[in-house]
């Protein structure tokens, strides 16, 4: 299936598992090379592409993919058709009697699906999840999440992504209505159109928005802006010391959330329940200052090879900077190497058509995460970092980057973080800084635009410096360089779920890398 986010995508994808097919899900993001793979790898038969755009954008494959016998197209016009191409709307001509009979015998056994993990590095390995996995997952999430009639969700994460997917399944079974975004760039603008109770998306959104929601905020008149940067400060400082219990909020701030955090609630909707975040750990401060305003962040932890939720955070009994504990017939411990393990039967059946990666992952019984962290004596779960991305120093000490990167965008003015010194005696980082939150700096600084980049580096270091003023002097950055352009999908330095490709952003960054550790002795910035 190669489609955008539509209500077609989840029909097409329930009707193939009805009739016993099995979906392997396509990025419409995803590069010729990947797409090709993939059709290649999964051997798949049919293909239904959402749009004719698309179509010509796999075109060059076609005649590389002879397993290929039927491509439904939604929305095809009559130019388009030939025996291999087809239009979707035809499906729905068939007659009701040829549809049941279709419908195939299903077990908790039965392949429901292949989902290629685009990973930070090689070609994307299919993992293999059965209708069992699905159900258990869908289960054990649904008996922690409180969602059901009456809510709305609003969804805009790939559905190509076992994460969204995950999401509307649970919709559909606990009666919740699914809501879809336009486009990316309107999501927010739909949110307070469409007035939705729960959205679920990834760490990198909530800090998008909260930069712009700041930026907005700086250009206010000045008795405005005091008066809403008053109320945000006493939201956030209520929930740092709230932790995990938050009680009742001080008369003060519910005076404050009337006059202003209401009005910026307004632009989710007006009626956001809760957000969901997971896919990568969320900084602190995102969620004390979201909570602050009134709109608590649940967050939760899998991957695709668990189907994927492993765990969840308690809705009334959230611990800040943890992911939750274990979801009901999940069972997680520690390895002695901090490895995160899993086991339960949700976990995936193995990788298609790689039987050594697939024992690899699941030695004696358990999945293998690839995930650093730690659990407490409540079963409540921190990630550090992922193993393989852990920075070992000149002086043999352990970094875990994606910490430190959590903690350095957590500045809104820095969009993007990326942490090296592997074998270096410091810390540096390349950085990519927010434009709405540099031109209100310029403004309160004074600073014409361009800004010379020494300066804007001394500035940047220096907010660094204050976000990690509690770790230890070698988990300290040294040296900053700051990027022009953004990390992305389509420059390959970013996963379709934004995780940094670190091996692409090294060979493409080079020079600005080895700028952050020079040879000779003078090292200061």
């Amino acid at each position: 299936m190669l489609a955008p986010n539509t209500p077609m995508w989840l029909a097409v994808d329930l009707g193939i598992q009805m009739a016993g097919g099995v979906v392997v899900p396509l990025y419409t993001t995803g590069s010729l090379e990947d797409t090709g793979f993939i059709l290649r790898d999964s051997g798949a038969n049919r293909l239904f592409v959402g749009t004719t755009d698309l179509l010509d954008a796999i075109t060059p494959l076609i005649p590389r993919l002879p397993a290929l016998t039927r491509i439904w197209v939604e929305g095809l016009t009559d130019s388009y058709s030939n025996e291999l191409v087809h239009p979707l709307e035809r499906l729905e001509e068939l007659d009701v009697d040829l549809v049941a009979k279709r419908i195939a015998p299903i077990t908790r056994q039965s392949e429901a699906t292949i989902v290629y993990t685009s990973g930070t590095g090689g070609l994307p390995k299919g993992v293999v999840i059965t209708q069992g996995n699905l159900m258990s997952n869908i289960e054990g999430t649904l008996a922690i999440l409180e969602m059901g009639p009456g809510d709305r969700t609003l969804s805009f994460l790939p559905l190509s992504h076992i994460f969204e997917r995950m999401v509307c399944w649970l919709c559909l079974l606990g009666s919740v209505e699914i809501a879809f975004a336009r486009k990316p760039e309107t999501v927010v603008a739909d949110m307070e159109r469409l007035q939705p109770t729960v959205v679920v998306a990834v760490p990198r959104f909530y800090s998008v928005v909260r930069s712009r929601i700041l930026a907005q905020i700086a250009r206010l008149p000045g008795w405005q802006r005091h008066w809403m940067e008053r109320a945000f400060a006493a939201g956030h400082r209520w929930s740092l010391e709230a932790g995990g219990n938050p009680g009742p909020r001080p008369m003060g701030l519910r005076w404050l959330d009337r006059l202003f955090l209401k009005k910026v609630r307004a632009k989710f909707g007006g009626k956001i329940r809760f957000f969901v975040s997971g896919s990568a750990p969320l900084p602190e401060e995102t969620f004390h200052w979201y909570r602050g305003l009134g709109l608590p962040i649940v967050e939760g932890y899998g991957m695709t090879e668990s189907s994927p939720v492993l765990t969840v955070s308690p809705i009334d009994n959230p611990r800040p900077g943890s992911v939750g504990k274990a979801i009901p017939n999940v069972e997680l411990k520690i390895a002695d190497d901090g490895e995160i393990l899993a086991q339960g039967p949700s976990i995936m059946l193995g990788y298609h058509n790689q039987e050594d990666a697939s024992a690899h992952a699941l030695q004696g019984g358990w999945l293998h995460t690839g995930d650093i962290g730690t659990l407490d004596d409540e079963g409540f779960l921190r990630i550090t970092d992922r193993k393989k991305d852990l920075i070992v120093n000149s002086g043999g000490k352990n970094i875990a980057p994606g910490y430190l990167e959590s903690l350095i965008t957590s500045d809104p003015l820095i969009s993007q973080a990326m942490v090296l010194g592997d074998r270096q005696p410091h810390l540096g980082a390349l950085i990519v800084l927010d434009p709405d939150q540099l031109a209100a700096l310029c403004v309160e600084k004074g600073l014409e635009q361009p800004v010379e980049p020494a300066r804007l580096e001394r500035e940047v270091l220096g907010r660094i410096r204050r976000r990690l003023q509690d770790r230890p002097s070698f988990e300290q950055i040294r040296r900053v360089r700051i990027l022009s352009e953004p990390f992305s999908i389509a420059s390959g330095e970013l996963t379709a779920t934004l995780k940094l490709r670190r091996k692409v952003v090294i060979a493409r960054h080079a020079e600005a890398i080895a700028s952050l550790f020079p040879s000779h002795q003078d090292e200061t910035p």
